[in-house]
């Protein structure tokens, strides 16, 4: 599907037009037209999201920006149609659905905004000026792999969780991990790991299960077996159709270890 603002644009055009349509030319009252309007655009909409799943976050801006567009128009159309004399006619705009408008342009405006960046991320000098600086572009957190995240409300399972976390300490792997050019929006980068035992010596062999996860789209999900391509090297080629924030999870598997490793990437947009 389009982007954003664009599928945004096109909807509010098309509820635009087709509100004028039916309360100009066909004559149809102002809570009509609106209701008309809102039903042929959403009536467009909702199947081609269901088919093209943008996410639920963009699905539901997308609802309520073509539902609040129609009610304006017949909110303030059906003010003026309620004009008592010509001389109040004239004098149509009042407060009250101005404020109407008001507040839910914040609302789009804010929600927008919170989408786009959930979706697209912060832009390299917004982040800057905003956060501290960060020496690489992947940020990681260990976990020891294979555990249910809500190992708070279960002894068990929390004395596991931080068995297998003192395991992995003790095993003293040292994982090295980043990109060899720092990923665009459609462009293949390669992912690289580079793995060592605690004593420096380069660890060959192991199976790396390597997953980018969108935060806001599931969908949108990618994961890879990474190939080793030296000994104790290991690569993946990746291509993001999505720029903005991903969470990292590789899991690293030899013999009966397991080590887990957790972070974030920042994916450019083609634009920055």
């Amino acid at each position: 599907m389009p982007d954003l603002l664009t599928s945004l644009g096109i909807g509010v055009v098309a509820a635009i037009l087709s509100f004028v349509v039916f309360y100009k030319f066909v004559h149809f009252s102002a809570p009509k037209s609106g209701l008309l309007s809102a039903a042929i655009v959403l009536g467009v909409y909702i199947p081609l999201a269901i088919i093209f799943w943008p996410g639920g976050d963009v699905f539901a801006i997308h609802l309520a920006i073509f539902g609040v567009v129609p009610y304006m128009l017949g909110l303030i159309s059906h003010y003026r149609e309620q004009a008592l004399d010509t001389e109040q006619r004239k004098k149509w705009f009042h407060w009250i659905p101005a404020l109407f408008f008001a507040f839910f342009f914040v609302v789009v405006v804010v929600n927008m905004t919170l989408v786009t960046l959930s979706t697209k991320g912060m832009s390299p000098e917004l982040l800057q000026w905003l956060l501290p600086k960060q020496s690489g572009e992947v940020y990681t957190s260990q976990f020891p792999g294979v555990i249910s995240h809500d190992y708070q409300e279960k002894e068990a399972l929390y004395n596991e969780y931080l068995e297998k976390l003192k395991k992995q300490k003790a095993r003293g792997w040292k994982i090295k991990q980043g990109w060899l050019v720092s990923p665009v929006q459609n462009t293949p980068a390669i992912f690289q790991i580079e793995a060592r035992d605690k004593n420096g010596h380069i660890i060959s062999g192991l199976k790396i299960n390597l997953k980018f996860l969108r935060p806001s789209n599931f969908k949108a999900d990618k994961e890879f077996n990474m190939t080793e391509v030296l000994d104790g090297v290991y690569q993946q080629s990746v291509n993001f159709e999505l720029a903005g924030n991903w969470d990292v999870v590789v899991m690293i598997t030899g013999g009966d270890d397991v080590h887990e490793i957790r972070g974030d990437t920042f994916v450019k947009s083609q634009t920055q």
